[in-house]
């Protein structure tokens, strides 16, 4: 959990980060900024939460007979955490003669007919 709020923290440090007039890895500076600030926060909290859950864990007393319930949860922490990343990846592309306009996220022709 704290690895995930960290690597939501890096991802979407470019889009915080960006002053007016410059280009980010999404296009101009401003369009990804909410998009960007939101993953900050979600990621802040994630540290945060993280955190107190590995400090807990580490103080936490281990039995043998003990049930797998923990095991679980951070499983599916992990699966979680995954499917998130792996939402980051682009699943589209534009069509021969187009390309994705930075601004508006669709496919756009350069040539007026």
């Amino acid at each position: 959990m704290v690895a995930c709020g960290a690597l939501f923290v890096a991802s979407a440090w470019d889009e915080v980060d960006c002053v007016a007039g410059e280009f980010t890895s999404s296009g101009p500076c401003g369009i990804g900024i909410v998009a960007g600030g939101s993953l900050v926060v979600i990621g802040v909290l994630l540290v945060i939460v993280g955190c107190i859950v590995l400090s807990r864990g580490v103080r936490r007393p281990v039995s043998e007979d003990a049930g797998d319930g923990w095991c679980i949860g951070q499983a599916i922490v992990v699966m979680a955490c995954g499917a998130l990343v792996a939402l980051m990846i682009p699943r589209f592309r534009c069509p021969p003669g187009t390309i994705l306009s930075p601004v508006f996220r669709f496919c756009v022709n350069q040539q007026v007919s």
